[in-house]
């Protein structure tokens, strides 16, 4: 359902919709599971709905191997990867969640779902920080669910973020609202990235048979390549 590498490329996380993640070695020639990390305990159904691992601040080896998870069930979890261990869990009463983000620095990581709400968390504390409201007709922001959450992979103060209201939404966090928005993409899956030999560049995957995926540049706020 959703799957994650850390920078280093040595794993990949993956979300299954059984509420379990596993965790696959990655650097021989044949991939091995390494361990499965069961979330969602018993019959009850809860799927993984994303999975990120935890960029690493320079200073501090404290976040190696850290992995967030989400589920349809509005909960989140962090575990380490390497021990299976749970380090933390919180709910999101009244959301179901689709989406999350680190921030390229690590501190801070950001969370969407059905609530149409970005919510950003200080990933140390464990605490929410900010929320984005839901637009409506009097205020911007999304409409529908969000699928779909990047950090800028240079900045530590901006992200993007689309879903079902086709709209591709950038956020800086110092700013209270988007500072700069487009429509276009119909994202229903973690289908926006941002380049990293030009972080002017977004790309997104839309759930359509024309157009499906497209190349963004927010320098001029236009699609520049279909």
């Amino acid at each position: 359902l959703c799957q994650s590498f850390p920078a280093d490329g040595r794993m990949v996380a993956v979300g299954t919709t059984g509420g379990m993640i596993k965790i696959v070695n990655v650097t021989g020639d044949t991939p091995s599971l390494r361990s499965n990390i069961e979330v969602v305990k018993g019959k009850e159904i809860d799927p993984i709905t994303s999975v990120k691992f935890q960029p690493c601040v320079a200073e501090s080896n404290n976040q190696q191997n850290l992995l967030l998870a989400c589920t349809s069930g509005g909960r989140l979890f962090q575990y380490h990867t390497t021990t299976g261990q749970l380090v933390w869990k919180s709910q999101e009463e009244g959301n179901k969640l689709f989406a999350s983000g680190f921030l390229c620095d690590g501190r801070h990581f950001v969370t969407g779902g059905s609530d149409s709400a970005l919510r950003i968390y200080d990933a140390a504390k464990r605490k929410r920080v900010t929320v984005y409201k839901k637009g409506g007709y009097r205020s911007v922001g999304h409409t529908s669910n969000i699928y779909s959450i990047c950090g800028h992979p240079t900045d530590p103060n901006v992200f993007c973020s689309s879903g079902w209201d086709s709209c591709l939404n950038i956020y800086d966090v110092r700013s209270p609202v988007p500072v700069a928005a487009t429509h276009g993409p119909y994202v229903s899956g973690d289908a926006v990235d941002i380049a990293r030999d030009n972080p002017n560049h977004i790309v997104t995957g839309s759930r359509r048979t024309t157009n499906m995926l497209q190349l963004w540049d927010f320098r001029v706020n236009k699609e520049p390549m279909n």
